[in-house]
């Protein structure tokens, strides 16, 4: 993300055409400047998700993945991640209508949303989990 506005968008004093990558010329272009204190910008998501990586054990390099649903042009796509004793659902819908699933393999509590999921519900109905999201939408959730 740039900088800042202005020359090479606070990248670099050099001329435009010696930059390794050119820089986006819009005027209206994100900066981390613009985004700096906007709690709910991109740039500040970002660095949220960043820490939520690094605060999950569910979420570590080495924790286990397992697919419980992807089917072929269809969403979302919802997978478990898992390590020892910490568990995260996590749903992801990239199409701009909103989708409904059920799927089987959850263990453990009630799924508990976190920070990331606005639009997104997951509700436990014995052995399974029904995840119903808005369009453009993901939710984590610890189980």
């Amino acid at each position: 993300m740039p900088c800042r506005a202005g020359r090479n968008a606070g990248f670099s004093r050099a001329a435009p055409s010696k930059l390794y990558l050119p820089v986006d010329p819009a005027a209206d272009r994100p900066t981390v400047e613009k985004q700096e204190d906007d709690a709910g910008s991109l740039l500040n998501r970002t660095r949220s998700l960043v820490h939520m990586r690094s605060t999950e054990p569910a979420l570590a390099a080495h924790a286990s993945f397992k697919t419980l649903y992807a089917e072929n042009r269809r969403y979302p796509f919802v997978f478990l991640r898992s390590n020892g004793r910490h568990r995260m659902l996590v749903a992801l819908n990239p199409s701009a209508k909103p989708v409904s699933v059920v799927v089987s393999g959850v263990p453990g509590r009630r799924p508990c949303i976190l920070r990331y999921g606005r639009g997104v519900t997951a509700v436990r109905t014995g052995p399974r989990v029904r995840i119903t999201m808005q369009g453009i939408s993901c939710g984590l959730f610890r189980v």
